[in-house]
C-alpha cells in the first residue's frame, strides 16, 4: 500500500504514520519501495512470522496457555 491509504486505513495523522513506519522499516518488519514520488509499504513476513513465533514462545507457553511446538501460520 501506498502511505496515504496506510493513513486513510488507519485514520492516524501523516506524521504520525511516518514516525511509525519508519521504525517499522528501521526494524525489518515493512518493507519499502519508491516509485517516482509514492513510497509503497509491504509486510515482511519472514520477520513478523519470527516475531510472533517468539511472541508465542514467551508468551503462550510459559503461562500454559498454549503447547510449545505448534505455530500458527500467518501467511504463505
Amino acid at each position: 500500500m501506498i502511505a496515504g491509504e496506510v493513513q486513510d486505513e488507519l485514520e492516524i495523522p501523516a506524521s504520525t504514520l511516518s514516525h511509525h513506519l519508519e521504525k517499522l522499516k528501521q526494524v525489518g518488519l515493512v518493507n519499502v519501495k519508491r516509485e517516482g514520488t509514492f513510497l509503497w509499504y509491504s509486510a515482511n513476513t519472514d520477520a513478523l512470522r519470527e516475531v510472533l513465533g517468539f511472541l508465542y514462545e514467551e508468551c503462550c507457553t510459559r503461562s500454559r496457555g498454549r503447547r510449545s511446538g505448534r505455530n500458527v501460520q500467518i501467511s504463505k
